[in-house]
């Protein structure tokens, strides 16, 4: 014999004498007076003369945490319902949401300076180059070498007073098209969530246990 307010399984495709199915409806108070001792306004009520039935059509239960140090936490309280069995939609991630990470940028700068052959002169301007220096009595200097003398002390390096600057940058890409997130979901049966109404024992209470 079942319990007022006793929650089953049944496999059958209709509902047995006695029960009701779990789909969250509104019955009269007046007319279900024992079941609404026991589970009361716990699942909802639309007015002072009625209360709802648990509601588990496409949900499954989970049991209550009567733990007074994990409060605050999902099922601490009864009849509390959560969770989503439709796909989050409209997400967009930006770049607060991507890990700290790099993009390594490959390259190389060339820099040519342009010399010349021909005595030095006193020219200047975007077109100007450098030029073959002489001494004081008209010698030509040769300053420039294809490659430092082995031994030399004196090898040279860089020419002093020429820099370049070379910004390389990746590309843009991306549109940021929002997408949607599917719920996933365990391997589950369909089966029907019945309740107690009449024909049942009305539940005692044991006061040897605790419900806290």
């Amino acid at each position: 014999m079942p319990i007022v307010g006793e929650i089953i399984l049944f496999a059958g495709p209709y509902t047995p004498e006695g029960f009701l199915p779990c789909d969250g409806r509104s019955l009269s108070i007046q007319d279900n007076q024992a079941l609404y001792s026991v589970i009361g306004g716990t699942y909802g009520s639309v007015d002072k003369s009625h209360f709802s039935l648990p509601d588990l059509r496409s949900r499954g239960p989970i049991g209550l945490n009567v733990n007074t140090q994990l409060q605050g936490r999902a099922a601490s309280s009864l009849g509390e319902s959560g969770g989503t069995d439709r796909p989050v939609s409209n997400i967009i991630l930006t770049a607060e949401n991507l890990p700290a990470h790099t993009h390594p940028v490959t390259g190389q700068v060339n820099v040519q300076i342009k010399v010349s052959g021909s005595d030095g002169g006193e020219g200047t301007g975007a077109d100007a180059v450098l030029g073959k220096p002489t001494d004081s009595i008209g010698a030509d200097v040769k300053p420039y070498y294809k490659e430092p003398a082995t031994g030399d002390p004196n090898p040279g390096g860089n020419l002093g007073g020429v820099s370049a600057t070379h910004t390389l940058a990746t590309g843009s890409t991306g549109q940021g098209t929002p997408f949607n997130l599917s719920v996933p979901r365990h391997p589950y049966l369909t089966i029907r969530y019945l309740i107690a109404v009449r024909n049942a024992d009305y539940p005692v209470k044991d006061d040897e246990v605790s419900d806290q």
